[in-house]
């Protein structure tokens, strides 16, 4: 009888062993509740959790309530989830809206939202089961992902300073410009990120167009607001007023606007604030260096460096 319950109990572990190891963490909390509904919070979570308990080893937490994953993941001090799930009801006109967002809890970004109406607060045992469905399977190819592609659109304003190679001469100053940029990147494990920019800046003095720029970024940490910096490669195109450098004085017209081709590096540095899933936004301090001088044209003996500086505003979509 004993070799027969022990060759039955190896049996059960050998099929139950597999689900333990592989199986993923989950956590479940409430986000945000419309005023008279907070007595209904452990009803959603009960009903949500019962909807994801085949997929998931769901985790106990003392917070039913929380603002944001990190504040969740604060109550876990060993092996944190490997996600987090926040239920959101929210009042939209007359009815109400179940709100399901998924969390990654290693780099705490949404892997997506799924929202269903309710016609009544009654409807939600049924609605909590397709609201869960229907985000699994949105996010199911979003979490098996390592590497991401987008797009995005800036403006940017900045400043270029001409160094004057001949003595006892500051320079002259190129002056502001501002213009757009438009870009595309892609994002590995969420911390190495290498885009493409090309970027158009005009001013009073100057005009700079940065044809192909190729950048590497190295994301600091993961979360909402994300310190980065990185460095890049440019080909770019300069147009000089000299007109209006000397106060629209006549020059010859191979001179009043001279046009230069030249590389350059540039470093860079910013924050990224993440909104929904991969929409975020950057906020750029980047530096133009020239990779050799450009010739004076008022003076062919002479050459000038020109170092620019930019601010630039981000918008990036997926």
């Amino acid at each position: 009888m004993k070799q027969l319950f022990f060759t039955m109990f190896t049996i059960q572990m050998m099929l139950i062993s597999p689900a333990v190891l592989w199986a993923k963490t989950a956590v479940v909390y409430i986000g945000l509740l419309p005023e008279g509904y907070q007595e209904s919070a452990p009803t959603l979570k009960r009903l949500v959790e019962e909807a994801l308990q085949r997929k998931y080893t769901l985790l106990p937490s003392n917070k039913l309530f929380a603002t944001s994953p990190q504040e969740i993941l604060q109550t876990f001090r060993t092996k944190k989830p490997d996600f987090l799930f926040e239920i959101r009801l929210l009042r939209v006109n007359k009815h109400l809206r179940l709100v399901l967002e998924e969390w990654d809890g290693q780099t705490q970004k949404s892997h997506g939202v799924a929202r269903i109406r309710l016609i009544h607060i009654n409807d939600t045992p049924e609605a909590s089961k397709i609201l869960v469905k229907k985000l699994l399977r949105m996010t199911k190819r979003r979490r098996t992902r390592t590497v991401y592609w987008g797009f995005g659109i800036g403006i940017l304003s900045g400043v270029g300073i001409g160094l004057d190679s001949r003595p006892n001469q500051s320079g002259y100053q190129a002056g502001p410009v501002y213009g757009g940029s438009l870009r595309v990147y892609m994002e590995i494990e969420a911390m190495i990120r290498i885009d493409f920019e090309a970027s158009l800046s005009l001013g009073e003095r100057f005009e700079f167009q940065n044809w192909a720029s190729v950048r590497a970024f190295y994301l600091f940490r993961k979360g909402r607001v994300v310190p980065y910096a990185g460095a890049g490669f440019n080909i770019a195109h300069m147009t000089r007023d000299y007109d209006v450098i000397l106060g629209n004085k006549t020059l010859p017209s191979d001179i009043s606007a001279t046009v230069d081709h030249f590389f350059s590096f540039s470093l860079h540095a910013g924050l990224a604030f993440f909104f929904f899933h991969r929409t975020h936004m950057t906020l750029e301090l980047a530096l133009h260096l020239p990779m050799y001088s450009q010739p004076n044209h008022l003076d062919t003996s002479a050459q000038i460096w020109t170092p620019l500086a930019f601010l630039k505003l981000n918008f990036f979509f997926f």
